[in-house]
Order: C-alpha cells, then sequence, then structure tokens
C-alpha cells in the first residue's frame, strides 16, 4: 500500500494492479520537482525519511482513507534520495466506484501524507545555497479534526533558566552533525533519528523533554509522533540547535 524508493517512480508504476470490475474510477495524483519555491530558483532536491516509521503512518492514513470513503485500493509512492527538476518525488493512486469518493479519497491521502510523514526536504538552489524546508506549513491544510490540539514547537527564550533545569534535552541530530555544529550551551541526550525505532520507547513519561535537531524540523515531527504515542511532556525546539546557541 505504501512505498519508499530511491528509484525513479515511473518504473515502478503499474495500473493494472488496480484493475476491479466493481470500480468505475481511477484517481491518480502525481507530485513534481519545480524549479522554484518561495522565489528562489530551485536546483535540485534530496528527500530523507525514516522508512519504519513512514511505513506505520503511511499505512495508518491509507487504512483511515479507506474507512472514511468508499474506495476499492489505496497506494502511495514516495521518493527518496536525490531528485532534479521534472522528477516525480510522490504517487497516490486511489479506485472506487464512482470519481466523487476517488477524488476526495486521493486528496486526502496526499495532504496526509505530507503533513504527517517523517520525510523531510533539502532544496539546492542555483546560486550555490541549500536548505531543508520547513515542512510545519503542511501540517496547516490538514483535515480540521487531523489538526493537533497542542503546541508542540516551542522558542526557549520564552523560558527561564530555572524553568529549563526542569527539561531534558535531547538531540536528534546525527554524529557527523553533532561533530560539525556541536551544541555545547546544554547539557543533552542523544538519540539519533536513523536509530529512531530503536530509542522511542525510552521517555519517561514524567519527565519533561525538549527535543532539538539542526534546524526544527525533523524533531517537530518526532515530537508529534510521541505525542500521539501519548507522552504529553515532549516539545520541539524551533529553529533547533541555532536557537540554543543564541541562549
Amino acid at each position: 500500500m505504501f512505498q519508499l524508493t530511491s528509484s525513479p517512480i515511473q518504473n515502478l508504476l503499474d495500473q493494472e494492479n488496480f484493475r476491479n470490475p466493481r470500480a468505475g474510477a481511477f484517481i491518480a495524483f502525481e507530485g513534481w520537482v519545480r524549479d522554484h519555491n518561495e522565489g528562489r530558483s530551485v536546483l535540485r532536491l534530496e528527500y530523507e525519511a525514516y522508512p519504519e516509521l513512514c511505513q506505520k503512518e503511511a499505512e495508518l492514513i491509507l487504512k483511515k482513507a479507506a474507512e472514511r470513503f468508499s474506495i476499492f485500493d489505496a497506494q502511495c509512492i514516495h521518493r527518496v534520495g536525490e531528485l532534479k527538476i521534472g522528477d516525480m518525488a510522490v504517487w497516490v493512486g486511489v479506485t472506487a466506484a464512482h470519481r466523487d469518493d476517488a477524488f476526495q479519497a486521493c486528496r486526502y491521502i496526499i495532504d496526509e501524507i505530507k503533513a504527517c510523514l517523517p520525510i523531510w526536504k533539502k532544496e539546492f538552489y542555483t546560486d550555490g545555497d541549500s536548505g531543508w524546508v520547513n515542512c510545519q506549513s503542511c501540517a496547516a491544510h490538514r483535515h480540521p479534526e487531523q489538526k493537533l490540539s497542542f503546541e508542540i514547537d516551542v522558542d526557549i527564550r520564552d523560558f527561564s533558566p530555572t524553568q529549563l533545569k526542569e527539561y531534558v534535552f535531547v538531540d536528534v541530530r546525527e554524529d557527523y552533525e553533532r561533530e560539525m555544529n556541536p551544541a555545547e550551551t546544554v547539557e543533552s541526550l542523544h538519540y539519533p533519528c536513523s536509530q529512531f525505532s530503536e530509542w522511542n520507547s525510552s521517555f519517561d513519561a514524567q519527565k519533561k523533554y525538549f527535543i532539538f535537531c539542526e534546524h526544527g524540523i525533523r524533531s517537530l515531527k518526532v515530537v508529534e509522533y510521541l505525542r500521539q504515542q501519548g507522552l504529553t511532556q515532549v516539545w520541539s525546539v524551533a529553529n533547533g540547535v541555532f536557537s540554543l546557541k543564541k541562549f
């Protein structure tokens, strides 16, 4: 039902897999890499993801789509790795008896995939600069009942030194990131995102946690997932390690 791949998506598509004599509609969405974003010229993209968590969350989204809409089948494929302009980054396909259900389910799936999955996009610009695209804006497109009712992204500059002592800081960056850009101003635990499946159950529900990464993008997804698992005292540090250096 869901697949992450480093191969071109076109090579994996087989519409025959959707053939169903009961189906009267087949809707597909293709998301392509464009050459601009927010006024900047884009040269290429790079996607990173955490497969285990992606698979679990994506299958839940597809299951909810099947429960919400009268559809027969729904599948999604998402690229990882480097993509050039014009490449297909994501594909969603849905079959249903009627077109309205197929249209609605397809829109629901792509909106939730963009908002919920731990997939991060890095843009490389024609001026030689690059940067991770903040996915917080994607969450604004969720269906109202899917929006989180709590604030998970905080600015630690709003906290006094005494208040900060109540929190455990957790660095979810990889080893090479920590070496290149140490977070020297705070003492922290190190739970790298690449080992998420090994440490995500290590939190004490009685303690308070501030989770940070390089830019505050990956940590936001990690916190959102932990909140969904019932941990209420975890927050993402806005702007990541850069805000810690200003602290």
